[in-house]
C-alpha cells in the first residue's frame, strides 16, 4: 500500500484534520524549490534531484517521491511513500524534512490524518 502526504500550511495549533475550517484556504507553504531541493539533499545526501518538479529518494526497501508545482509559492508538496517494508525509515525521513522546512503535512497513515514525528 502506498501512502501520500500532503505539505500545507497547517496551523501548529491543529493535531487533527476534523479541525480544518473549510472557510478560507491555508496560506501558501514559506519555503521555496531551492529550500525544498537543499532540505532533502541534507536528509538524504543521495537523492535525486535532476527531474525537474519531483524528488526521488531511494530507503531501504521503499521509495520517496517529492512533487511540487513549478509556481511558487506553493500551496502543496505532495510526499509520496511506495512500499511498506520499512515504515520507520519513512517516518525519519518525513519527519526530518519536515523539520528542517518548519512544515507539516496531512498524512493518510496518521491517526487525526496530520503527520506526527516519531517519538522513538
Amino acid at each position: 500500500m502506498d501512502r501520500e502526504l500532503f505539505v500545507r500550511s497547517i496551523p501548529p495549533e491543529m493535531t487533527s484534520a476534523e479541525e480544518i475550517d473549510l472557510g478560507p484556504s491555508l496560506p501558501p507553504l514559506a519555503f521555496t524549490r531551492q529550500q525544498l531541493i537543499d532540505a532533502a539533499v541534507v536528509v538524504d545526501p543521495s537523492a535525486d534531484i535532476t527531474r525537474p518538479g519531483r524528488i526521488n529518494i531511494n530507503l531501504h526497501r521503499l521509495r520517496i517521491a517529492i512533487a511540487a508545482t513549478a509556481e511558487e509559492p506553493f500551496t502543496t508538496v505532495l510526499i509520496r511513500v511506495f512500499g511498506q517494508s520499512d515504515q520507520r525509515a519513512a517516518d525519519h525521513f518525513v519527519a526530518e524534512l519536515l523539520n528542517r522546512l518548519d512544515a507539516r503535512a496531512f498524512d493518510t497513515a496518521s491517526p487525526g490524518l496530520i503527520f506526527a514525528a516519531p517519538t522513538h
